[in-house]
């Protein structure tokens, strides 16, 4: 196996574990957030803070009720045992929202991750391909170039040749010209027509 092999099993093996750890956070996050809740009722130096919250937590859902008009009666005092519960209860639920958020965030992070990663490779790919067809168009646009002189030399030895035909006819032809009147002589002479 490459070394390139083994890193995307690495990866992906990776990636597999943090899963699993994201999952077991996730199914064991309800069991410690009812413990912490339970420490905390027991631990009387966290009473008045629970209580507090509880408090707080009571009177934001009973004004958002207000608002919605689910009810128009008056917020009631919480017995300090009711409110150290709902205290409790919203610590517990805050934990199980904060583990299914980091969770979240954790994965749509290292999605982004590979996302980003597979995105700059095909950039690259498709940057090397340029570079790639650049190459190839400046070298063939040097064959154009080179085949046009070659063009025009062919051209030109073409043209000299013709000329040099041309020549060669017309000298023929005077040369005929000229031969032509003492070769008739010489045949009336012989008697020959």
């Amino acid at each position: 196996m490459g070394a390139r092999t083994q890193t995307r099993a690495l990866n992906s093996a990776m990636a597999v574990l943090a899963k699993l750890v994201i999952v077991l956070l996730r199914q064991i996050s309800k069991p410690v957030s009812n413990q912490i809740k339970n420490a905390a009722k027991s631990k009387t130096y966290l009473h008045t803070g629970l209580a507090r919250f509880g408090k707080l937590s009571f009177a934001m859902e009973h004004r958002l009720n207000i608002i919605l008009g689910n009810t128009n009666e008056p917020m009631a005092l919480l017995a300090k045992d009711v409110a150290v519960q709902r205290g409790a209860d919203v610590l517990g639920e805050i934990m199980v929202f904060g583990v299914a958020a980091v969770a979240t965030v954790t994965e749509y992070v290292s999605k982004s991750k590979k996302d980003a990663a597979k995105e700059a490779a095909k950039d690259k790919k498709l940057e090397d391909q340029h570079i790639e067809l650049t190459h190839c168009i400046e070298a063939l646009q040097k064959s154009v170039q080179d085949l046009s002189v070659k063009l025009a030399e062919s051209e030109e030895k073409v043209k000299h040749l013709i000329d040099e035909k041309i020549r060669d006819n017309q000298t023929v032809a005077a040369a005929q010209e000229v031969s032509a009147p003492v070769v008739t002589s010489r045949r009336r002479i012989l008697g020959i027509f």
